[in-house]
Protein backbone atom coordinates (compact mmCIF):
# COMPACT_ATOMS: atom_id res chain seq x y z
CA UNK A 1 0.00 0.00 0.00
CA UNK A 2 2.54 2.72 -0.87
CA UNK A 3 1.64 6.17 -0.20
CA UNK A 4 -0.87 5.19 2.99
CA UNK A 5 0.43 5.00 6.25
CA UNK A 6 -0.76 2.75 8.90
CA UNK A 7 -2.03 4.21 12.37
CA UNK A 8 -2.17 2.11 15.48
CA UNK A 9 -4.82 2.73 18.08
CA UNK A 10 -4.04 4.47 21.24
CA UNK A 11 -5.73 3.18 24.28
CA UNK A 12 -5.33 5.75 27.44
CA UNK A 13 -6.01 4.87 31.04
CA UNK A 14 -6.19 7.41 33.76
CA UNK A 15 -6.16 6.32 37.83
CA UNK A 16 -7.40 9.52 39.51
CA UNK A 17 -6.29 10.73 42.73
CA UNK A 18 -7.11 13.73 44.93
CA UNK A 19 -3.71 15.44 44.40
CA UNK A 20 -2.66 13.57 40.99
CA UNK A 21 -3.50 12.00 37.69
CA UNK A 22 -1.66 9.19 37.10
CA UNK A 23 -1.62 8.16 32.91
CA UNK A 24 -0.71 5.39 30.65
CA UNK A 25 -0.59 5.06 27.29
CA UNK A 26 -0.88 1.32 25.14
CA UNK A 27 0.76 0.38 23.30
CA UNK A 28 4.06 2.74 23.61
CA UNK A 29 4.04 1.81 27.47
CA UNK A 30 4.45 5.43 28.30
CA UNK A 31 3.34 6.87 31.99
CA UNK A 32 3.72 10.15 32.87
CA UNK A 33 1.15 11.64 35.82
CA UNK A 34 0.05 14.96 36.24
CA UNK A 35 -1.34 17.77 39.30
CA UNK A 36 -5.07 17.42 39.91
CA UNK A 37 -6.18 21.12 39.42
CA UNK A 38 -7.20 23.41 36.23
CA UNK A 39 -3.51 23.46 34.91
CA UNK A 40 -2.44 20.07 35.13
CA UNK A 41 -6.16 18.89 33.37
CA UNK A 42 -5.16 21.73 30.91
CA UNK A 43 -2.12 20.10 30.06
CA UNK A 44 -3.84 16.50 29.77
CA UNK A 45 -5.80 17.81 27.50
CA UNK A 46 -3.19 18.87 25.48
CA UNK A 47 -1.10 16.37 25.57
CA UNK A 48 -3.91 13.74 24.93
CA UNK A 49 -5.22 15.80 21.87
CA UNK A 50 -1.75 15.07 20.07
CA UNK A 51 -1.94 11.46 20.76
CA UNK A 52 -5.58 11.25 19.53
CA UNK A 53 -6.90 8.30 21.69
CA UNK A 54 -9.20 5.71 20.86
CA UNK A 55 -10.28 4.81 24.16
CA UNK A 56 -9.49 6.66 27.59
CA UNK A 57 -10.71 5.00 30.84
CA UNK A 58 -10.57 6.39 34.36
CA UNK A 59 -10.16 4.61 37.00
CA UNK A 60 -10.57 6.58 40.44
CA UNK A 61 -8.73 5.40 43.22
CA UNK A 62 -11.32 5.95 46.27
CA UNK A 63 -10.37 5.10 49.95
CA UNK A 64 -7.58 2.84 50.26
CA UNK A 65 -8.42 -0.62 50.10
CA UNK A 66 -11.50 -0.57 48.71
CA UNK A 67 -12.31 -1.41 44.99
CA UNK A 68 -13.64 1.35 42.79
CA UNK A 69 -16.25 -0.99 41.68
CA UNK A 70 -19.57 -1.66 43.10
CA UNK A 71 -19.14 -5.90 45.02
CA UNK A 72 -15.57 -5.23 44.42
CA UNK A 73 -15.64 -6.83 41.71
CA UNK A 74 -13.24 -6.32 38.28
CA UNK A 75 -14.59 -4.13 35.54
CA UNK A 76 -13.62 -5.61 32.29
CA UNK A 77 -13.95 -2.81 29.32
CA UNK A 78 -15.20 -4.32 26.06
CA UNK A 79 -12.85 -3.76 23.21
CA UNK A 80 -9.76 -2.60 25.56
CA UNK A 81 -6.86 -4.67 25.40
CA UNK A 82 -5.46 -6.65 28.11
Amino acid sequence: MSGTRMTQDVFVGIDVCKDRLHVGLWPAEETYSESNDPKGVARLAKRLARAKPRLVVLDSTGRPGQSGTPGGKAMTVKGCPR
